[in-house]
């Protein structure tokens, strides 16, 4: 099968989300749970919040949004 790599980037999302973080704690549980995700994933902090940009097919990207949401709601004391 060949894929041309033009027509391939294109079909590609990039989507990035900011949330406020808590504590040490709960940053650690929303990385280690960033890194079962089927996306690319770069997550920058500070040691209130967190920047994750998501790349990858359209729809790979909206369910790890999910996931991700779900994640720091779940995480938060």
């Amino acid at each position: 099968m060949i894929i041309d790599r033009e027509s391939y980037k294109m079909s590609e999302t990039e989507r990035v989300l900011n949330f406020s973080i808590e504590d040490t704690d709960q940053l650690v549980e929303i990385i280690k749970g960033l890194t079962k995700l089927n996306v690319d994933v770069e997550a920058d902090s500070t040691p209130s919040s967190i920047k994750i940009t998501l790349q990858g097919p359209e729809h790979k990207v909206r369910n790890s949004v999910q996931k991700i949401q779900k994640l720091v709601e779940e995480s938060k004391n």
